[in-house]
């Protein structure tokens, strides 16, 4: 055997090993903030368009990532931070007004109605509370997230910073190390791109709005604590056909319930109107035109991605799930047998 080959084999064993073992030791410091990163990332691709516009206006780089970043910054970190600091005070007089309320005339108004014997001011008494501990224990948990994770916020808007910056140069060195035929790259490039952007406008941004929406609504029409029920919409906004239904149509019913039949009318239809067309149609045309994610899999995907990453699985969850039927999708064209 040839003494030159043996070394030559046992060099390649070395960079393999070495390689292997480096890429272990990388992944081991940067996995406690594996998630800040992959966050980062989804928000540069989702802003990449805002980013442009911004580039063609300031013709500089560096200013048009920063002027995006701190933009964020003011116009959603810090609201949030107020905003969970508002709820965690409406959430506390809901609690304190739930457990003070006395429901024995519509409890038996509602026993006529329904021809049920049951104690209905027990059972709404009960879940207004269970609802308000949870909200408490959530609300200080997101601003204890935000403030003691200074952190992660700091890593998630530092490479956001390269991100958007060198975004492109980026792309197109992976291109290069993907062993994919070109045809194949672009395909997976467009997927990714249409899922990030699709899932944070048609989820995210809509959801968002919906909140708004229910905010208004309730705030008008007499709901305690709008802000608390609103906050719940935008939750159950990740819910595929049903959503914010199942929030204004409750409440349409309680304000009935307490005698506020002009408030309980005008608040159903208004909300039939604003937020049906927000979450039927709007959130549709959004999804079809970008991911084709199907609905089923958007909502295990949201609820899952939360049990697993919180916050950030939102958007994480539906998204590797999204990316995972692009991939078979592109399979299926390029190499599964033909008939």
């Amino acid at each position: 055997m040839d003494p030159k080959l043996d070394k030559g084999e046992y060099g390649k064993l070395i960079i393999l090993a070495s390689i292997i073992a480096l890429l272990y030791i990388s992944y081991k410091i940067i996995s406690p903030f594996k998630i800040a990163l992959l966050t980062s990332i989804i928000l540069a691709i989702a802003l990449h368009p805002v980013y442009a516009n911004l580039m063609k206006k300031i013709k500089n780089k560096n200013s048009a990532a920063l002027i995006l970043i701190f933009s964020l910054i003011f116009l959603v970190l810090v609201p949030l931070i107020f905003f969970t600091n508002a709820m965690f005070q409406e959430t506390i007089n809901l609690y304190n007004t739930a457990s003070g309320m006395d429901l024995s005339e519509q409890s038996a108004r509602l026993q006529e109605i329904t021809n049920l014997n049951v104690n209905f001011e027990r059972y709404f008494k009960e879940t207004i509370l269970k609802l308000s501990q949870t909200f408490i224990t959530s609300t200080s948990e997101i601003t204890g997230y935000i403030l003691g994770g200074l952190l992660n916020v700091f890593i998630i808007f530092f490479s956001l910073f390269f991100f958007l910056r060198d975004g492109k140069l980026i792309m197109k060195k992976l291109r290069t190390i993907v062993p994919f035929r070109d045809k194949i790259k672009k395909r997976f490039e467009t997927e990714v791109i249409n899922s990030v952007r699709g899932l944070f406008l048609g989820l995210l941004i809509i959801a968002l709005i919906e909140g708004i929406i229910a905010f208004i609504g309730f705030y008008l029409f007499n709901i305690p604590t709008p802000l608390v029920w609103a906050f719940i919409v935008i939750i159950l906004a990740m819910v595929p056909l049903l959503g914010p239904t199942l929030v204004y149509v409750p409440a349409s019913i309680y304000l009935l319930i307490m005698g506020q039949t002009a408030d309980a009318i005008l608040l159903f239809v208004y909300s039939v109107i604003t937020l049906g067309y927000t979450d039927n149609i709007l959130r549709h045309q959004i999804l079809s035109k970008t991911s084709k994610i199907n609905q089923v899999v958007l909502l295990v995907g949201v609820f899952g991605g939360i049990q697993v990453m919180g916050i950030p699985g939102i958007i994480i969850g539906p998204l590797a799930l999204s990316l995972i039927m692009a991939v078979y999708r592109i399979y299926e064209e390029e190499y599964a047998p033909k008939d």
